[in-house]
């Protein structure tokens, strides 16, 4: 008797095929390959729950990362310190100010330290620059040169040159040399034509600030690498800050933020008058480069504690 092979499509989709050969009859069954829509969505909300864990902890591994830089560019800028101490006897002056006969006016911290941070022909070329044009010093070539030592990727505007209000195209720097408490008291380490030593420090060098971060303005007119004016022609704002700094309501912006002194806390860039206080875009809190060459993170908690190591010799 000749094989037959019949089919017949069960209640769950299946196929089944029966053989018959020499009076017997063997079954095979055949599953459609697909998934239910219940499997599908099981798969879904699996893959769901995987994203919503594995885009934090990539989020956070790259802001563990841009903090190692961060941190790591202020120990470079703290090596450079210790350098220009050995050299000068003294930590560069925040801002060199415009007093009469001042050669490099304005000039900032950041620049004085150029030799010790491999920029030794930006320091020859900013010494060209102001001996035969030392105004304005907008149009120096320094004053639109980016360094990436002096910018934090968590921020990362500082990485490229912007148009600071329409009017000058300038580099920018995540980090300011501490005042102190304000532009008036000049109790810190970097202010206007400060020349302080490590014998000035009474509070000792492990224990008190010289730059902190702080991001540029909104509109990029606070927070110029090269040189700037600041509050009160001192730098203020712009290369230096003091850890409660008062507002001088000497320009456009600073006019429209209240008097009030700001201490140390967490800021934005929604509110633009928070250039006038140190915060950074970490969470909770900024780096610090001490006098001795060592960096900390600071938490805005500490606040108190952050305003005592900000002078040199004694509580503000």
């Amino acid at each position: 008797m000749p094989s037959e092979l019949t089919f017949s499509t069960d209640e769950h989709a299946g196929v089944t095929c029966w053989f018959r050969a020499k009076g017997a009859r063997t079954v095979v069954r055949y599953r459609k390959s697909g998934l239910t829509v219940l499997e599908l969505l099981v798969a879904v909300a699996v893959i769901s729950i995987l994203l919503g864990l594995l885009l934090p902890a990539t989020q956070y591994a790259r802001e563990a990362a841009r903090r190692t830089t961060c941190r790591n560019n202020l120990r470079q800028i703290g090596l450079a310190t210790q350098m220009h101490h050995e050299t000068y006897s003294s930590f560069p002056p925040g801002n060199t100010g415009a007093a009469p006969g001042t050669k490099m006016p304005f000039l900032s911290w950041q620049v004085h330290l150029y030799p010790y941070l491999e920029q030794r022909a930006l320091w020859d070329r900013a010494r060209q620059d102001y001996a035969t044009n030392p105004s304005p010093f907008v149009g120096h070539r320094g004053f639109r040169t980016v360094l990436s030592t002096f910018s934090c990727p968590s921020d990362g505007r500082a990485e490229t040159t912007h148009l600071a209000r329409n009017r000058y195209i300038v580099a920018l720097s995540n980090y300011l040399g501490v005042i102190g408490t304000d532009l008036e008291t000049n109790d810190g380490v970097l202010f206007s034509q400060s020349h302080v030593s490590v014998r000035d420090i009474r509070d000792g060098t492990s224990n008190t600030l010289i730059v902190g971060e702080r991001p540029p303005s909104v509109d990029f007119w606070w927070g110029w690498l090269y040189a700037g004016a600041g509050q009160r022609v001192t730098g203020s704002g712009d290369q230096v800050l003091g850890i409660r700094e008062l507002n001088a309501r000497d320009d456009q912006l600073s006019l429209r933020c209240a008097a009030d002194r700001l201490s140390y806390r967490a800021g934005s860039l929604s509110d633009q008058c928070h250039f006038l206080h140190f915060w950074s875009f970490h969470p909770d809190g900024a780096f610090f480069l001490f006098a001795d060459g060592h960096v900390d993170f600071l938490s805005y908690g500490a606040a108190a504690t952050v305003e005592q190591m900000a002078t040199r010799a004694g509580n503000p």
